[in-house]
């Protein structure tokens, strides 16, 4: 198992999902991807915001992209909005572990 510092890794899974959309224009699976290299990499809250509604559009039953853009919208403090989607992650994909685990984390 490889580990890759974030400084390293991001800029990479940004060029990736670059290249993807590139290729396809209509990817929702790229835009949410590019969408969370610009959350989690660059703080780019605006640019990631308009990827997330672009894959939204595209890809409206892939789980994983409610539940990263759950996480865009709580760290932004749209704590309503992000549960909204949590649940819209769940009920896409209920036997999700990860999905699961998110939306019954304890807050400390």
């Amino acid at each position: 198992m490889a580990f890759f510092p974030p400084q390293y890794a991001f800029p990479l899974a940004r060029a990736a999902a670059t290249e993807a959309l590139a290729l396809n224009p209509d990817l929702g699976q790229a835009h949410t991807s590019l969408a969370f290299a610009l959350d989690l990499y660059g703080w780019e809250w605006d640019a990631a915001e308009k990827e997330y509604e672009r894959a939204i559009k595209l890809s409206p039953a892939y789980a994983t992209l409610h539940l990263w853009y759950a996480w865009h919208l709580m760290v932004t403090g749209r704590i309503e909005e992000g549960i909204v989607e949590l649940r819209k992650a769940e009920s896409l994909d209920p036997l999700s572990l990860i999905i699961g685990r998110t939306w019954r984390m304890p807050c400390a």
